[in-house]
C-alpha cells in the first residue's frame, strides 16, 4: 500500500488545494488532471472544432490548482487563468473544484461552465498508471 504526503489547505466553499511534497506526488496529479481532460465521457461538451475559441483549453487556476501543471487538450498545451482574468476576458474555462488523492484511488471534481456541466470522476491507480473508472456528469 502507497500513500502519497499532500499538502492539503482548505478554504470554506472551495475545494481544497493541494501541493505536491515529493515529485512522485507532483507526477500523480498531473497525469490524474491529463486523464480527466482526455476523458471520453468529456469529449462531447468542449465543441472545439466548431467553437475556435474554445482552442487552447483554459483551466481556471484556483486553490485545487495554483501550479501551472504541464497538461494538454486538443493538441495543444492548455493555458491557466485566474478567475480575475476570465471575468475581463470572457473565456470559456474547466476547472477542477476538487481532487482527492487516497492510495491507489482518486476522486475528481470538476466544471465546465460554458457547457453548464458539473462531475466526478474516480480513477484508480493500475500498475503505476492512472486509469479512470466511473464519471458521471450533470447538465446544470
Amino acid at each position: 500500500m502507497t500513500t502519497m504526503l499532500l499538502v492539503v489547505s482548505c478554504a470554506v466553499g472551495l475545494g481544497c488545494a493541494m501541493q505536491p511534497r515529493s515529485s512522485k506526488a507532483s507526477s500523480d496529479l498531473r497525469e490524474i488532471c491529463q486523464r480527466i481532460l482526455d476523458a471520453s465521457a468529456l469529449d462531447r461538451f468542449f465543441h472545439a472544432d466548431t467553437q475556435p475559441e474554445r482552442k487552447p483549453l483554459v483551466v481556471l487556476k484556483n486553490d485545487v490548482l495554483r501550479e501551472e501543471i504541464p497538461l494538454t487538450k486538443f493538441g495543444a498545451s492548455v493555458k491557466y487563468a485566474t478567475r480575475e482574468e476570465l471575468q475581463t476576458k470572457s473565456r470559456p474555462y474547466f476547472e477542477f473544484r476538487r481532487i482527492t488523492i487516497s492510495d491507489d484511488q482518486a476522486n475528481v471534481e470538476f466544471a465546465y461552465p460554458p457547457e453548464g456541466i458539473r462531475g466526478t470522476a474516480t480513477l484508480h491507480r493500475h500498475s503505476g498508471n492512472w486509469t479512470v473508472t466511473n464519471v458521471k456528469i450533470v447538465e446544470q
